[in-house]
């Protein structure tokens, strides 16, 4: 988890710090702050609240690293479910990226 928050740490900053229409920086914010959350989802599985506190968690790290609206789940994706049930991190990032 710790390497896992560094990184979501630096590419945060670098979506931040790069113009809004670097979509590679915040393509790796995304990236991290999804990592963070399948981690957090996978340590924490159907505990009561945990869901609703990774998903709201989740939605911080994209807001504090610049790109909150811009991504959203499919329609119909329940990001927790998604997160315990793919065998790997980029399964998961594949099915709740846009």
């Amino acid at each position: 988890m710790a390497a896992a928050w560094d990184s979501y740490v630096l590419a945060g900053k670098a979506a931040l710090n790069q113009a809004a229409a670097d979509a590679d920086a915040r393509k790796r914010a995304v990236r991290a702050a999804l990592r963070l959350a399948y981690y957090w989802y996978n340590m924490v599985p159907l505990s009561r609240g945990g869901s609703a506190v990774g998903l709201v968690t989740l939605h911080g790290l994209l807001l504090a690293a610049g790109c909150g609206a811009a991504v959203q789940p499919p329609p119909g994706v329940q990001v927790d479910w998604e997160a315990m049930l793919a065998p790997t991190l980029t399964d998961f990032c594949r099915a709740v990226e846009p």
